[in-house]
């Protein structure tokens, strides 16, 4: 996202990247389910296994349920002030220099219990005070 970009711009970002992928899944399930159809004729009653009604409803609704999932994040982006989302990257990565300045990395595991540091076997201490 460029500074200065206006909020149509983003809008029209973030819903492409989304809908691409949307449309590539969207041909690849049409594609698999027309490979499959001698597979499900065998549970479906009443209805052909290519039924074109069938296929454009749940074209439809997918597509329909892939783009309101898109255009949420989209929304929520603008909102999002790049300056002010910059500043705050800069200030956690300035704030992470600072506390690992002795150049052990922590390591630690799911539940954010420190492990062993990734240079050497020394343990983190930093990461271990408080009971962690």
């Amino acid at each position: 996202m460029a500074l200065g970009a206006g909020s149509w711009n983003v809008l029209a970002l973030v819903l492409r990247h989304g809908l691409i992928l949307v449309l590539i899944g969207l041909i690849l399930g049409m594609g698999a389910s027309f490979a499959l159809t001698r597979v499900i004729q065998h549970f479906l009653w009443q209805v052909t296994a290519t039924d074109p009604q069938t296929f454009a409803f749940a074209l439809l609704a997918l597509a329909s349920i892939a783009f309101v999932a898109c255009y949420i994040p989209a929304r929520r982006a603008l909102d999002v002030d790049p300056v002010v989302a910059l500043r705050r990257s800069r200030v956690a990565a300035l704030s992470l220099e600072d506390e690992f300045d002795d150049g052990a990395i922590p390591v630690g595991d799911a539940l954010g219990r420190s492990v062993e540091s990734s240079r050497g076997n020394a343990p983190a201490a930093r990461l271990q005070a408080g009971g962690r």
